[in-house]
């Protein structure tokens, strides 16, 4: 059984980076109409809030962690 993680930058360091931006914009947009009505704003200022979450994932180099675990059946003796 092997169990680790992989980080993926969020916003910078290329393509990758990019992808994972859009990947969490994506999250960000389809969690919005649950939270705003939570949050007591409207759909443009959570809009505005989380460009600024994505800009600041850029500007501090932030990165997501993703686990994963696998493994085999052993082989019969």
């Amino acid at each position: 059984m092997v169990c680790d993680y992989v980080s993926g930058p969020i916003g910078w360091q290329g393509r990758p980076g990019q992808m994972l931006r859009q990947s969490t914009l994506l999250f960000f947009k389809a969690l919005g109409p649950m939270v705003i009505p939570i949050m007591g704003i409207d759909a443009r200022e959570y809009d505005d809030i989380t460009a600024h979450v994505l800009d600041d994932f850029r500007r501090c180099k932030s990165y997501s962690n993703a686990n994963y675990a696998y493994g085999r059946k052993p082989l019969r003796q």
